[in-house]
């Protein structure tokens, strides 16, 4: 049976597009196929098809270019890569001063706005700019400014299921305007305002990742059996010939400490999720002990997972390694095509690792 398989980028600049898209590529080569707006892929037993999409900030980005361009060359392009593309992240495109009479009318709460994004995206989407109309299910992560809610924009909604202070699924805002709200990331860019349809009232967001930094959970709730995800935050350690950070300048220092904030979420996410499935592995050792029978360990199981609010996913992590000093102390935003070219050289390259290791376990 077709497992239904979905694909969660982190964020983490240029960088991490260029990243996403050599992962993306492995995938490709290794047999996986994408499901996209351009064309319906057959779903059947001899491929595995990526019918999902999980991003946040630049991993939103991405989720976008995978889910409508036919061919990763058009995603190439968006970077700057592979000539002949008008829809391009540039420097112009992506740092836009806010000139809104709002923005004028208090004090200023960012560098620059996320219109650019938005526009991008909008030429991306080509008109076909909603959640719930197109093929593949793409979903936009954001936090809100004002309360410690994360936002998982898509084509599900929360609807009548309650109030969660904590989360909340909508379905009724634009792709290019999720991306945005997504992609603001704090103090470089002012928190993205989104006018709600159905009060009229105006949020702000800010980046996905401040909430919370993959977010696989979004693939758990989603019923998603098979999760790839392609991780780019790594901080740099120390290598010899290399030398210390202190030594690049206190902008290399302070990505390097958001590097190490945001990689220690991530580890302890991935630390909770081995003992949930060493927990889910004890059981079934427990089962066979005790010859309980089949319909007794479901029922256990399911059970345990109510209880923990989990359910086992099968996974692909893909991630640089740390001897990938040349990745990890790349600028965020760099445009330069060397640097970015060497990304996506290193997400392709610790993709087929990655890929190798989950078929060597199956």
């Amino acid at each position: 049976m077709h497992a239904k398989t979905a694909f969660v980028a982190s964020g983490g600049g240029l960088r991490a597009f260029a990243f996403h898209l050599g992962a993306m590529r492995a995938l490709e080569e290794a047999g996986f196929r994408r499901k996209h707006v351009a064309a319906a892929r057959k779903e059947d037993d001899d491929q595995k098809i990526i019918g999902s999409y999980i991003g946040s900030s630049a991993g939103a980005c991405f989720a976008v270019a995978a889910s409508f361009f036919d061919s990763l060359d058009d995603a190439e392009r968006v970077i700057g890569l592979k000539g002949g593309g008008k829809i391009r992240f540039s420097k112009g495109s992506l740092f836009q001063p806010d000139t809104s009479w709002f923005s004028r009318a208090r004090k200023a709460s960012g560098l620059f706005y996320a219109s650019g994004i938005r526009d991008v995206v909008r030429e991306i989407v080509a008109g076909k700019d909603d959640f719930r109309t197109i093929g593949p299910e793409l979903y936009v992560c954001a936090t809100q400014l004002n309360g410690p809610r994360k936002v998982v924009f898509g084509p599900r909604d929360s609807g009548d299921g309650g109030y969660n202070r904590f989360i909340a699924y909508y379905n009724d805002v634009s792709i290019s305007d999720a991306v945005a709200a997504s992609a603001s990331v704090p103090v470089l860019f002012r928190p993205y305002r989104i006018v709600s349809k159905q009060s009229g009232e105006t949020f702000e967001y800010t980046d996905g990742e401040v909430r919370e930094t993959l977010s696989v959970h979004v693939a758990r709730d989603t019923q998603v059996e098979l999760t790839i995800v392609s991780n780019t935050w790594m901080p740099y350690y120390w290598q010899k010939g290399v030398g210390s950070i202190s030594d690049r300048g206190i902008f290399a220092v302070l990505r390097q400490a958001i590097s190490q904030a945001i990689e220690q979420k991530v580890d302890r996410f991935r630390y909770e999720t081995d003992r949930y499935r060493e927990t889910f592995d004890a059981i079934r050792e427990f089962a066979k002990w005790e010859k309980l029978s089949q319909d007794q360990l479901d029922n256990l199981l399911g059970q345990v997972s109510l209880t923990l609010n989990y359910r086992p996913i099968e996974e692909i992590y893909i991630a640089p390694d740390p001897n990938d000093a040349d990745f990890c102390l790349m600028p965020t935003f760099s445009f330069d095509r060397d640097v970015l070219s060497r990304a996506v050289e290193i997400g392709y390259r610790r993709a087929e690792l990655a890929i190798e290791n989950w078929r060597k376990k199956r």
